[in-house]
């Protein structure tokens, strides 16, 4: 493995279900009530450097790294409780969510309408990642 330095973009695609537990006897507000949830998450995180410096001559300008990553996802939120889900109610949350990465792949980016894999190992090193998040919303149905 060798290494690369640079500055680029990063992308991340984050999916997995969340069990969610109502606490309903006790509200901060009236009409307002905590929960928190738990659940598997899977991840796919992109990173294109456009100025970079690497001794390994498959990296270059038109590629790109691409992550898998696996983990789970922890969150404490508060929700408006009205009688009806029809009539929108609004929650706040915070997110803690940690990845662990298990396959790495280099991905040619030379045409956009077509992804080439050049090479996927399983990751070596231990490369974990750590999102905090704090989300607000509407519920719609």
């Amino acid at each position: 493995s060798e290494p690369i330095h640079g500055s680029g973009s990063y992308r991340n695609v984050s999916f997995g279900p969340i069990i969610k537990y109502f606490i309903n006897n006790w509200e901060p507000k009236k009409n307002w009530h905590f929960y928190g949830g738990l659940g598997p998450s899977w991840s796919i995180q992109s990173i294109k450097l456009n100025r970079f410096s690497s001794s390994n001559s498959q990296f270059n300008a038109t590629t790109k790294l691409a992550y898998i990553s696996f983990g789970g996802v922890a969150l404490i939120g508060i929700e408006e409780e009205l009688p009806y889900k029809e009539m929108h109610p609004v929650f706040f949350e915070f997110v803690y969510s940690l990845y662990r990465t298990t396959q790495v792949s280099l991905v040619d980016t030379s045409n956009v309408t077509e992804i080439n894999i050049l090479s996927t190992e399983d990751s070596k090193q231990d490369i974990r990642h750590h999102y905090f998040m704090l989300n607000m919303g509407m519920t719609f149905f």
